[in-house]
């Protein structure tokens, strides 16, 4: 049975064979990127005559002109972004480091 080209197993495997091919490596080690989705508000209804879910955080990109008692101070990533392999600079920066290593 053929896998799926697209599945990340089978791409992963690809690539380990096309390092052990070309001679660059024999070996290769690969592991998930964890993630971490905080949300302020989260609701949904499912019913019978609607559905519908919404997210909502602070931190959201959507909210960089909204006003917060406390101040907005408009650092927010931007959409798409974030990925760059620097400290957190959202909530999750206190929970994200302990989460990781355990």
């Amino acid at each position: 049975m053929q896998s799926y080209d697209r599945d990340p197993r089978s791409i992963a495997k690809r690539a380990e064979q096309h390092l052990i091919d070309s001679g660059i490596a024999d070996t290769m080690y690969v592991g998930p990127e964890p993630k971490f989705f905080v949300f302020d508000d989260v609701r949904w209804s499912a019913s019978i005559n609607q559905a519908f879910y919404s997210v909502d955080s602070e931190e959201g990109i959507w909210n960089s002109g909204k006003s917060f008692p406390e101040g907005n101070k408009g650092m927010r990533p931007k959409m798409k972004g974030g990925y760059f392999p620097v400290p957190l600079s959202t909530q999750g920066k206190s929970f994200a480091p302990p989460s990781v290593m355990s």
